[in-house]
């Protein structure tokens, strides 16, 4: 007679649980002890909150590093090295959604993936980057930038890609003063031959709002006042905290063109001085531009440090306020003007064209031009060198 021996099952799940039930219930009791514990004393609740935002920041340090490394492979020039590394280090946090100020990192890792797989020459894979930049945190007119610019290197032909057209759409309606952009959305038309779009450009351009930071400096005392860039005469006063000593004033537009209609400085009161206030006008004849060109209208700076520079004569009193009436002017380069010129005097806007000629100021290079827009205005931490 043959006796089948049934085979042994290897425990299961539950039959592990309930074989260790009691200890199970125990760990579970001693962890919510220490929860409450952790939670309730303060001396422990800070201790191990502190130890953890440690191993968080740690961790965070740790993934800036090799972010740094991946910068350091593409600053070499070794480009599919760089895009590798980077993927990895993308697959091990994904960058999905701009939700925490550390997801900045993130989208500067998919910024220089892209430009490494464009420089490994695949355009696809820069493509998709971009996209996914955009879809990171699609609120950053830089990253639709980006993605424009791209469109127009890698998919263009004869003419500019319409993603290309579309991804400056996008960044103009985030940043309607931005000049590459509004540059790129009208040469799409001008290929085509449509000057309308480049006319109704340039004027949302022209209209847009865009107020820069005017610093007038007297002596050691300086004010800072916003004022729009719309090439329209505005009257701003500036007020000094204590009374400046006469010198020489300096106006700095923080490298916006600039035309100087009048000055005038107001001095403070004194004590027992029975004429009080008085204003005194300055003569704009002894202006001095430091660093700037002419235009036919404006001052052009040629850094964000150029100053206009009027003396001012002895007053026999501090003075308190400057008060100027000056215009700021939307840039543009001889390229981009040449475009508009040539759609309005195609559609016959003689008196359009001359107004616009008014609110505008041109520099000779686009480099020039859109040198206030091209600053890099962050760079995550650990990242060595500068951004590409």
């Amino acid at each position: 007679m043959t006796v089948r021996s049934e085979p042994v099952q290897a425990p299961t799940l539950v039959a592990a649980f309930r074989r260790h039930e009691r200890r199970l219930a125990a760990l579970w009791l001693a962890g919510t002890a220490l929860l409450c514990l952790i939670t309730l004393v303060r001396p422990a609740r800070q201790a191990v909150l502190t130890l953890l935002g440690r191993a968080v920041d740690r961790y965070e340090w740790r993934w800036n590093e090799r972010l740094g490394d991946g910068v350091a492979l593409y600053q070499r020039g070794d480009f599919a090295g760089a895009a590798a590394y980077l993927e990895r280090l993308d697959g091990i946090y994904p960058a999905r959604s701009n939700r925490f100020a550390r997801d900045r990192e993130r989208e500067y890792l998919l910024r220089i993936l892209a430009l490494s797989h464009e420089k490994a020459g695949k355009s696809g894979a820069a493509m998709r980057t971009w996209e996914r930049l955009v879809a990171f945190d699609s609120l950053n007119f830089q990253n639709h930038v980006g993605y424009a610019q791209a469109a127009q290197r890698l998919l263009s032909g004869w003419a500019m890609a319409e993603e290309a057209k579309d991804g400056y759409a996008a960044a103009l309606r985030k940043f309607p003063a931005h000049l590459p952009s509004v540059r790129g959305y009208m040469s799409y038309y001008m290929d085509r031959g449509e000057f309308e779009p480049v006319v109704t450009a340039w004027e949302a351009y022209l209209g847009s709002y865009f107020p820069q930071r005017v610093t007038v400096a007297l002596g050691d005392s300086s004010v800072t006042v916003l004022v729009p860039t719309d090439g329209e005469a505005h009257d701003v006063e500036f007020a000094f905290t204590q009374p400046a000593p006469a010198g020489e004033l300096h106006v700095r537009t923080g490298g916006f063109a600039v035309a100087l209609d009048s000055a005038a400085v107001v001095t403070a009161l004194r004590a027992g001085d029975a004429a009080g206030r008085a204003r005194v006008p300055l003569d704009l004849s002894t202006l001095r531009a430091a660093d700037m060109a002419r235009d036919t209208i404006a001052w052009l700076p040629k850094d964000t440090t150029s100053a206009l520079v009027v003396p001012v004569p002895g007053v026999g009193a501090p003075i308190a306020r400057v008060q100027l009436r000056l215009r700021l002017f939307k840039p543009a380069d001889q390229g981009t003007w040449a475009m508009v010129r040539k759609s309005y005097r195609n559609l016959l806007r003689w008196d359009a064209l001359a107004h616009a000629r008014l609110l505008t100021a041109t520099f000779v290079d686009a480099a020039d031009a859109d040198r206030l827009y091209a600053q890099v205005r962050w760079l995550p931490p650990g990242v060595r060198g500068d951004a590409p």
